[in-house]
């Protein structure tokens, strides 16, 4: 991941016509029912979701691990959410942006790809929700205008993810395990 970030800041510092001060705008408070709302359909899907699939790991992490989970919380938003925003709806739109006819395409392009660069995880739970939270981190970046809004949801949505249960899904560990 951190190389890939790298790479992406350059790539997006490369792009031209883009500014940084750009990455501040939108602001996320004139959003704030849609992130009610994102936070409370996340919250039920995934605690639907745990239930189904692995109910003995519900609230685990925060239940047996409380220290490992205040860090998850603490670092996810700046070291994953914050880089992988930056690489996947920043650069995308601004770089890639134009390559397609229309924003809903590139909206499902961008879900798309971000979904597939979650593929190492090897399990369908990992791929859908990156798909179904990708349509809405680019629906925020590129409908809304609102960088800090994509990166709230993101930081929202990995937090409850790995706070429901579900997190054993995105950790490297599950990779190609039952």
């Amino acid at each position: 991941m951190g190389a890939m970030s790298v790479a992406g800041v350059v790539l997006f510092a490369l792009t031209p016509g883009v500014r940084w001060k750009a990455l501040a705008e939108g602001g996320i408070l004139r959003h704030w029912r849609f992130v009610l709302l994102f936070t409370a359909v996340t919250c039920a899907l995934t605690i639907g979701l745990v239930q189904w699939l692995t109910p003995w790991r519900f609230l685990q992490l925060p239940l047996e691990a409380p220290a490992l989970w205040v860090r998850i919380m603490a670092l996810y938003p700046i070291l994953s959410a914050l880089p992988q925003e930056l690489v996947f709806r920043a650069l995308f739109f601004e770089r890639y942006g134009g390559l397609f006819p229309n924003t809903r395409i590139s909206l499902f392009v961008n879900a798309a790809v971000f979904a597939l660069a979650h593929l190492f995880y090897a399990n369908w739970i990992a791929l859908s929700l990156t798909f179904f939270g990708g349509l809405a981190f680019a629906w925020a970046y590129a409908r809304m205008r609102s960088f800090p809004l994509a990166f709230i949801l993101h930081a929202l949505g990995g937090q409850i993810v790995f706070t429901s249960g579900l997190g054993w899904f995105f950790y490297h560990g599950a990779v190609g395990t039952s």
